[in-house]
């Protein structure tokens, strides 16, 4: 039993990853509630269809997420979303990392704090 649930979080960690290079560069970032920054201007919602979606200040283990696809209706919300680790962005969703000596800037835009 403890070897197959070892390899299901191991495939669940490839899936993600794969994920996180299939849909770069669309990466976001959770702000509280539903709100997302999807790029370093523009804000979103996550949309009400998605697994992800809540109304309450639920705190995610990652704030980051790749997303599918953005709608506009009244406002501007992010569809499939699934949320990603910071070394899945650093390894496999970013076209440039610059490294500080607190934190790590991924496409000029998205923080990781070290």
């Amino acid at each position: 039993k403890q070897w197959y649930q070892r390899r299901v979080a191991i495939t669940a960690g490839i899936m993600t990853a794969m994920l996180a290079a299939g849909l770069y560069p669309n990466i976001c970032i959770h702000h509280e509630k539903r709100k997302l920054w999807v790029s370093e201007t523009q804000q979103a919602l996550m949309h009400k269809s998605s697994v992800n979606c809540t109304n309450g200040n639920y705190i995610f283990p990652s704030p980051y997420f790749a997303y599918g696809e953005k709608i506009k209706t009244k406002v501007i919300a992010a569809k499939t979303t699934t949320m990603v680790s910071p070394i899945h962005l650093i390894l496999f969703g970013s076209s440039s990392v610059i490294c500080h000596t607190d934190h790590v800037l991924i496409d000029e835009w998205i923080p990781l704090d070290m």
